[in-house]
């Protein structure tokens, strides 16, 4: 399948997140209501954000999107400046130049809008992934309390020895231990995306999307083609080369002293040059992507695979102590491989996840985060001004 009906079919912005190939449903941490009762103060509510809702939330107050948008209205002056320079009797070359400085601005602005996605895209999936790592961790928990209580109940009937005993208290403390980890990881992930989309600190909320994972097979020719072909500094480079070259034609001339030509074409190799270290730079960035996406999917299958395997010996533990033909360290031992191989399964989908995201803008198929109503209007004026001055 080629890499851009891969993108329409998954989309990058809502990529599959459910562990284990299952939908995850993310549900809010509880408000502290009562307490606000009793204060008089009214519970603040919940912000149900969806990821598109948060790109857009995002975009609408950074300051890097906002300084791109300066420049690009810079440039737009400087080609205004130029038409009327030109309409003056000045050389076509200065208006020329000032198209290409203003095609440059607006790929940086381009460039600013993914930069700020890409972070909160992150963000945003961690969010979930620390969310179920505490479901997972607090399981955990609940099954070592279970086993604690149990083993207390057996050691005052005698069953059980005192070192058996000790053991299990360590485990339900390890697991406690745990819990309060990925609490502390939680409360980061969420400082870190309410930061980004300008939520109050301590404003509470929750991540409203939930879908499951999908696997894709990425096609390496397809997506070198896609990128070498979309890329924008491969778009910029090809633009410079083309200046250049018209450079170089209206210095062909029996006016134009001999040193401007050659310096002319001096600028055209240059510019040649750089396209050519452009489309290597991306051409190897999207091999990268491509080998790490293909390890990512083969993590996610082993781990599916080992999860699967230490949830059977768990199975097995279980039965062979309730039937008292192993020690409850080997019970023990059995349920923190289980837990140890489910956290691992957790992870792999959620690096997967992220390592597709990263796949599908290397290759340039990422569709255009949504924006903001005011920067869509506005970027939807671009398409004036996009006129070619022949040399």
């Amino acid at each position: 399948m080629r890499a851009r009906d891969v993108a329409r079919r998954t989309g990058l912005w809502l990529l599959g997140a459910g562990a284990l190939a299952l939908a995850v449903a993310i549900t809010a941490a509880p408000v502290p209501v009562a307490r606000a009762a009793q204060e008089g103060t009214p519970a603040t509510p919940t912000v149900s954000l969806t990821l598109n809702e948060a790109l857009a939330r995002a975009l609408a107050r950074s300051a890097d999107v906002e300084l791109a948008r300066v420049a690009v209205e810079e440039k737009d002056l400087a080609v205004t400046e130029a038409q009327v320079g030109e309409a003056e009797g000045q050389a076509r070359r200065e208006l020329r130049q000032a198209l290409q400085d203003r095609e440059v601005a607006r790929n940086g602005f381009l460039s600013a809008v993914y930069g700020v996605a890409v972070q909160v895209e992150e963000s945003y999936y961690d969010l979930l992934r620390q969310r179920e790592t505490l479901s997972v961790r607090s399981q955990t928990l609940q099954q070592a309390r279970r086993q604690l209580q149990l083993a207390e109940a057996r050691f005052k009937a005698g069953m059980i020895s005192r070192q058996e005993l000790s053991e299990a208290k360590d485990a339900a403390q390890s697991a406690q231990e745990g819990v309060d980890q990925a609490n502390r990881a939680l409360s980061v992930a969420q400082a870190t995306l309410r930061a980004l989309v300008g939520l109050e600190p301590g404003a509470p909320f929750t991540p409203a999307d939930s879908v499951p994972l999908e696997l894709i097979e990425p096609d390496l020719e397809a997506g070198l083609e896609s990128a070498l072909a979309n890329r924008r500094e491969i778009r910029e480079a090809e633009a410079a080369v083309r200046f250049a070259r018209e450079q170089v034609q209206a210095s062909d001339n029996p006016y134009t002293p001999p040193v401007e030509l050659q310096r002319a074409k001096l600028a055209l190799r240059r510019a040649e040059l750089q396209l050519q270290q452009a489309q290597d730079k991306v051409a190897g960035e999207v091999r990268s992507q491509w080998v790490q996406l293909s390890a990512a999917r083969q993590k996610v299958e082993a781990t599916r695979r080992a999860r699967e395997l230490a949830a059977s010996r768990l199975a097995i533990a279980q039965a062979r102590y309730d039937a008292g033909q192993i020690a409850m360290l080997d019970l023990l031992k059995a349920q923190a491989d289980d837990a140890s191989a489910r956290l691992e399964a957790v992870g792999a989908v959620w690096d997967y996840n992220l390592q597709k995201a990263r796949w599908l803008r290397a290759i340039a198929t990422a569709p255009l985060p949504p924006l903001p109503p005011e920067l869509k209007q506005w970027m939807a004026a671009w398409q004036d001004g996009r006129e070619r001055v022949e040399p």
